[in-house]
């Protein structure tokens, strides 16, 4: 009902999804990576860095929607 009322995708509506949304924050606000690897009380970086990887997408999304502009 909450993920509906948010206009959140079925595919979208489970427990894993909420899990990655909160690392990627976590990460986007942090910015180091052992920080949030701590944080998030992950054991292995390989758990971290998938969080990184989606951030590292959208910093890349983010500066070529800006390439040209001055």
């Amino acid at each position: 009902m909450y993920c509906r009322r948010a206009k959140i995708p079925p595919d979208r509506s489970h427990p894993q999804a909420l899990k990655h949304s909160c690392g990627t924050h976590v990460l986007e606000r942090l910015g180091d990576i052992t920080v949030a690897q701590d944080h998030l009380g992950h054991k292995d970086n390989h758990s971290t860095m998938i969080y990184a990887k989606i951030v590292s997408k959208t910093r890349d999304r983010a500066a070529e929607s800006l390439r040209g502009w001055q």
